[in-house]
Order: structure tokens, then sequence, then C-alpha cells
């Protein structure tokens, strides 16, 4: 009995004697590169390790390989998780296997898959790529064996078989990755649309409608992406066609407005038609003059319909304009109706009123004039510069400020602190010898543009007396006294309006006609064409000094006429001078119309009957004689008054 038992258990137990072997001892020396290989993809799936490739899209040539010369798949590779659970149930039958190694030599050759194959993901490609990084591998006995196993590795790439939003806006489109950044944190929703369905047909479509080339259609898309969440039949199409039919813009102008403002096209159809209702109807503006305002400020149609009519009731209250005027503000000056009313419009009503004392109707004054006034920082800037005015070296009255801001409302922008307006200062200051004091205050009161002037601009038209006519500093001085309006004229102008000076009276030099000049310097304001070109002409030619002609310039046109004509011809009578017509003197005019005959006829009469008692014996020659003296006599007194009525005249 005891036999049959050993041997039964020796047939038993020496099919499996191989598992009382002692282990044999790991090599990875021992192991073929595709052992290795599998090793460590399934050490990769074992620890779950995932896969982090991002690199562009490279074209790929028809031989199958890229740019670069290797044999990888062309397309944005995207981060995907690889773990051990999803490569367990993607395992496949021997067939299979078969079917994927044909799969991945087509991707390698360039074909593109087929859709509707079943694969882990259906929007992704799996390639392996043999110059990757390779996973960290098993330590090994021998450093020569870690090297040429590590040199050997590889993994496999993912690469994307449909377009990303995210590629197509920033590759494709040319967006840059700050507003990509942008519209990946505030519109989200945008990256998750269809490439081909939805970004490529509507990217199309705007460059289409409003001819827009690539570079503007990614800044508009940059600018407003909730464009593209808008539908083309039922938001975009209607908006533009509401802007060609209601506000009568054609294609060139839409484009400036779409792209100046682009959040007119994600703006309610409802908001912008109550708003177009308000501007025509209440404010009472005709379709041009809405065309000029959104051209200068196309965001007045984003702008909330409240604000606007809260904004129309302050300033109508405040500065008592009408809602006529309203229109005419936002035509001229539409950046008014986007400041604060707390912050903006109340603190500078309020600088105006209490600190420069203006009342309601200055104020409407003021606007009128010039509306951007109030875009200005006047409080900031206004209050320092009345200070200056008022309490230093110049010495100015409220009043005084008052009406300089009135007439240049620009100058509530000036920035008194500012090295320009010192050096602007200096500068006249040297020109014309003035210190601060009544002078310059006085100068700046009849012409106080010349605060808002820069440095170099006020050189320039200082650089026409000094340079041009040679004009000492008191002569500067005397002609900005009498026209300070000269500072304001281009020095371009002014040295035509010299050289037709030089040209019509033949001067050798311009500065031969400064007399003329110093004389009258508001010559220099008429037109040149128009006024004086053409009668300076006419005065050279009746023979009429530069002076005199310069001083008839101010005349009309017919009074003009009869001086020069009165000048070339006929002496002027003293009696049909102004100066008696309007200062009477009744001895002047008792002794003008006195006839001045008998006192020099007594004396022409004694000389003669001397000359003739001492003179030969015969009464003929002596009554001749006497005759002849007397009618020279008479001729001679005579000419003396009319000699001297011509000097009169003269004087």
């Amino acid at each position: 009995m005891l036999l049959p038992c050993v041997l039964l258990l020796f047939h038993v137990l020496v099919p499996v004697s191989g598992f009382f072997r002692p282990p044999i001892p790991f090599s990875t020396s021992s192991l073929t590169q595709q052992q290795q290989q599998q090793q460590q993809q399934q050490q990769q799936g074992s620890r779950n390790v995932g896969v982090a490739v991002a690199a562009k899209r490279r074209p790929a040539k028809k031989d199958g390989s890229n740019e670069d010369g290797d044999d990888s798949v062309a397309g944005p590779v995207v981060l995907i998780p690889v773990t051990a659970k999803r490569k367990q149930k993607a395992k496949m039958t021997d067939a299979e296997d078969e079917e994927k190694e044909e799969e991945g030599n087509a991707i390698k050759a360039g074909v593109p898959v087929s859709e509707g194959q079943d694969t882990a993901w259906e929007d992704f490609i799996e390639v392996f790529d043999p110059e990757a990084e390779a996973a960290p591998s098993l330590p090994s006995s021998s450093s020569s064996s870690s090297n040429s196993s590590s040199s050997t590795s590889s993994t496999s790439r993912y690469y994307m078989n449909k377009a990303v939003p995210y590629y197509f806006l920033r590759d494709e489109l040319g967006i840059n990755e700050n507003k990509m950044l942008r519209i990946s944190l505030d519109n989200p929703q945008v990256l998750a649309l269809s490439v081909e369905r939805s970004l490529r047909p509507k990217v199309a479509w705007l460059r289409s409608a409003l001819r827009l080339t690539q570079a503007e259609a990614a800044t508009l898309v940059g600018g407003s992406p909730g464009v593209l969440l808008l539908s083309i039949e039922d938001n975009l199409a209607p908006k533009l066609s509401w802007l060609q039919d209601d506000l009568g813009l054609g294609i060139e102008e839409r484009r400036k407005l779409v792209m100046r403002c682009p959040r007119v096209l994600t703006a309610s159809t409802g908001s912008l038609l109550m708003k177009l209702a308000f501007l025509k109807d209440d404010v009472g503006m005709s379709r041009a003059e809405v065309q000029r305002a959104l051209r200068s400020m196309p965001s007045l149609l984003v702008l909330s319909l409240d604000t606007l009519v809260d904004k129309a009731e302050y300033l109508t209250t405040e500065f008592g304009i009408t809602l006529q005027d309203v229109g005419s503000l936002l035509t001229r000056a539409p950046a008014l109706f986007f400041q604060s009313l707390d912050t903006g419009l109340k603190p500078k009503a309020r600088f105006l009123r209490r600190d420069l004392g203006l009342d309601t109707d200055s104020m409407t004054f003021l606007l009128r004039r010039m509306p951007r006034a109030l875009n200005y920082n006047i409080v900031s800037r206004g209050r320092p510069l009345l200070q200056y005015l008022t309490r230093g070296p110049l010495n100015l009255t409220r009043e005084d400020v008052a009406r300089i801001v009135l007439r240049a409302p620009s100058l509530l922008s000036t920035d008194i602190t500012s090295p320009r307006f010192l050096i602007l200062l200096q500068t006249l200051q040297q020109a014309t010898n003035l210190p601060l004091g009544p002078a310059l205050a006085s100068l700046l009161q009849r012409f106080p543009m010349i605060l808002s002037f820069t440095a170099p601009r006020l050189e320039a038209s200082l650089e026409v007396l000094t340079q041009d006519l040679k004009c000492t500093p008191a002569e500067v001085a005397s002609i900005l006294n009498k026209h300070p309006q000269l500072l304001g004229y281009r020095p371009v102008a002014v040295r035509e309006k010299l050289e037709a000076l030089k040209e019509i009276y033949h001067l050798s030099k311009v500065e031969e006609g400064r007399e003329a000049v110093l004389k009258s310097p508001a010559l220099l304001s008429y037109s040149l064409e128009t006024r004086l070109r053409p009668r300076l002409v006419r005065a050279a030619e009746a023979g009429v000094g530069l002076e005199k002609a310069v001083s008839w310039l101010p005349l009309t046109e017919e009074k003009f006429e009869g001086r020069v004509v009165r000048s070339s011809t006929e002496p002027i009578s003293l009696a049909d001078t102004p100066l008696l017509r309007q200062r009477s003197n009744a001895k002047l005019r008792k002794l003008l119309r006195t006839k001045p005959i008998t006192t020099g006829v007594g004396i022409s009469t004694s000389s003669s009957s001397s000359s003739s008692s001492s003179g030969s014996d015969s009464s003929s020659s002596s009554s001749s004689s006497s005759s002849s003296s007397s009618s020279s006599s008479s001729s001679s007194s005579s000419s003396s008054s009319s000699s001297g009525i011509a000097i009169a005249k003269s004087k």
C-alpha cells in the first residue's frame, strides 16, 4: 500500500516541480528591445501616468513626413490622461490588434482616419512617437543596460481629430494670448462652440457683411467675443439692416461704427429703438445730426437710456439750455454724457457758479460757445488758475477772470504748475520786456488765448516781428498793445502778407514795411486775396503812399475808392473834411468863406505907384507897369491864399 502511494505522489509532483525552483535574478540586459518597451508601457499604465504634450500643428508632406523630417502626425496635441483602467477596457482580440496596427500605419502615412470607427475616444488619435520622452525605467544592475533602455524607450502621443475653438481663435483667426485669456475668463461659452458649425461660419459672415480683413475680424471678436454667441438670422443680420435702413449708414460707416464699438451688435434691438426715438422725438435731432453724433461717439448707442435722460434734465435745469441745445451738445460734445453726475458735472457747475461767479445766462453762453469745456478737469486746474490771476502780480478781479474764461473757455484746462506755462510767460516777457504787472494783465485780458499756446508756437509768431521786421522789444510791445490778436495768426500767412507789401510797393526788404505795420498792425488781419492785395494795388497805381493806403484799409469799398480818386485828381477842400463836419468851428468856417482880396490889392498898388514915380517920365509906361504889377500882385495874393488853404488841408 505504501508503494502505490509514493508512486502516485511522484507523478503528481514532477509536472509542477518548476514551482519549487529558486527564482532567477531579473536583468534588463536579457530582455529584447520590444520586451522592454512592453514592460515600460505596463509600468506606466499601472502608475496612472498621464501624457501631457502641447505642440502646434505641423503640415505634413506628400510622403507622410512633416517639415521637421519626422513621421509624427500633424496636428495639435492635447493633454489626455491614460489610466490602467481605460487600458484594461480597451483590450482587444488578436484580430482587433491587427486592425489597430494597420490604422496606426495609415496615420503615419498621412491617411485620415475614417469617421465611425470604434476607438477609446472619438475625438483623439493615439500615435506612437519614438522621439518622445521615455517613461522612467526600472533600476538595473549595470549602467550600460540603463542607458540602452532609456535611449530606446518611447511613449504615445494623442492628437485631436477635430478643430479646437481655442486654437481656431488663436492660430487661425489671430487673437493674441491676452485677449484669449480674457475670453476664457469672461466668455467661456465661446470655447464650447463647434468650430465647423458655429465659429467659422459666423466669422466668415461678419467678414463678408462688413468687408473686414482678418486682422479687423480678430480685433472685433477679441473686443466683443459675445458676438460669436449670437445667431446670424435672429440677431446679427437684423441689426446691420437697422443701421442701414433707420440710421442711413453706408457699408463703410457701418464698418467703422462696428469696429469702434462692437457692443452695438450685442445690444438688444428694443433698447436701440428706444434710444433712437429719444434722440429724434424728444431731443429733436435730425437723421444727419444723429449720424454726426454716432461718427464722433458710436458708444452712444450702448449708453443707458436712463443715463441720457438724467443728463439732459440736469443740463437743462442747471445751465438753462433747451432740449434743442441738448441735441447740439450730443453732436458737438457727446463725451459730455458719459460723465458722472455726482463726480463730474455737479462739481464743475458749482465751481463755475461759486468760484467764478457766473450766472445762469453766462453758463448758458459758456456751454453753447464751447461745450467741450465741461470735459476738462476744470475744478483741479481752474481753481489754481483763478488764484494765480487774482492773487498774483497780475492782480485781476474775479469779474475780469470770468470775462477771460467766457472769451476763451479752454483756459480752464491750463495747468499753471507745468513747466510749459512757466516757459510760455518767460518767452513773452523776453520778447516784449513787459514785467508781470498791469501791462501784461491788459494784454491777457484782450487776448487770453496766449495762455493756451505752447512755447514753440508763441516763438514762431514772435519771430515774424523780431526777425523778419527787425522790431525791437519796445516796438513788439507797441504792436501787441494795438493788435494782440496778431499772435494768433499763422506765421506762414503773416509772412505772405509782408511779401505782398514788398512786391506791390517795390520794397528792397521786408523790414522796410515796418513803419506801416507799426502804424496799423491790423493790416495783417485782412484777407490777402479779397482785400489787402486789391486795395494796395489800386492805391499804388494812384500814387498813394504805403502808410496812407494802410490807414484806409478799414474803410468800406466806396469810401476807399473815393479817397483814392480825390487824392489822384483834385485837391480836397478843407471845408469838406470830416473834421469840420464832426467838430463845428464858426470862426474857421467864417475864415474859409471870406474872400482874401483887399489886403493883397492895397499892398500891390502902393508898391506900383512908388515904382512908377522913380521910373521913366511917360505915363503910358507907368500905367502899364502899374497895371501889370497890380495883376501880378493879385495873382500872387490868390496863389498865396490857395497855397495857405492847401497847407491847411495837408495839416
